[in-house]
């Protein structure tokens, strides 16, 4: 596990953030005038953002994508996990920062839920589950953490001096991406109180990032939140505790078996 804080400045440029801002936006545009059902139009953007941050890594560094992105299989998936995991306690903690926080996400998330199509059908109810849990931290994680965060990050640690330390670096490029991030989320009606928890979500999954130099570690995190705010808003709010439990769980050893496997066969 390679921090960026102690590695040297990787591939990517200054230039990648604007034109991964950018593509986007062209992406959500674009699907959301394909006609395509909502879940199935949602699942196409997420897609669309993954397959964005894959062309842009190819063009920018050809022989190793991958890595530059950090997605290629960790090698200490536990760390990994660990990581995600105490993201994902803290995340939780944020959410319940004020008086009504914790609702006030509940319910924005049972009406995008609604908008969306759950419960008009089973098929609809499933493809909405693999959206909110595998396709959105995918994709989300490949925009904003690993082509925003990594290209100006690595791009203020190429100037030196101050702006350029370890730690300045990543607070800039945090902000920045995480702003963007919880800008994406921020439609109609949206609760003031639910974007700036996107936020401060946001500095933690560029943390995550940082410290472990796998793009893994923030997807898994992401994952993770998703699962307790869907299952809250399916549930209720007073099952939250126990799913958030049984998630956090479950879900680093299956993401464990799956990089194992993963490492296995590639």
């Amino acid at each position: 596990m390679q921090s960026l804080f102690s590695s040297a400045p990787g591939p990517f440029r200054w230039w990648i953030v604007p034109v991964a801002y950018i593509g986007h936006l062209v992406v959500l545009l674009g699907m959301s005038m394909t006609g395509l059902p909502a879940a199935l139009g949602q699942i196409a953007i997420f897609l669309g953002y993954a397959a964005l941050a894959t062309l842009l890594a190819v063009l920018v560094v050809r022989s190793a994508p991958g890595r530059a992105l950090g997605v290629q299989p960790p090698a200490r998936p536990l760390a990994v996990i660990a990581v995600a995991i105490a993201a994902t306690v803290i995340t939780s903690l944020i959410e319940r920062l004020g008086a009504g926080f914790s609702s006030d996400i509940a319910q924005s998330t049972t009406k995008v839920l609604t908008e969306m199509g759950w419960g008009t059908g089973r098929g609809t109810d499933l493809l909405l589950i693999f959206t909110i849990c595998c396709a959105a931290p995918i994709g989300e994680e490949a925009i904003f953490r690993g082509l925003i965060f990594r290209g100006l990050h690595d791009s203020l640690r190429r100037l030196g001096g101050g702006l350029g330390s370890p730690v300045a670096a990543f607070g800039l490029a945090a902000a920045v991406s995480a702003f963007i991030f919880a800008q994406s989320h921020g439609g109609a009606g949206q609760e003031p109180s639910v974007l700036i928890a996107i936020f401060l979500s946001g500095i933690v999954y560029a943390l995550c990032y940082a410290l472990t130099g796998s793009l893994w570690a923030p997807v898994l995190a992401h994952g993770l939140n998703n699962t307790v705010a869907f299952a809250g808003a399916v549930f209720g709010a007073e099952q939250v505790s126990l799913l958030n439990q049984i998630a956090v769980l479950i879900m680093p050893f299956l993401t464990w078996a799956l990089l194992w496997f993963w490492g296995r066969v590639s």
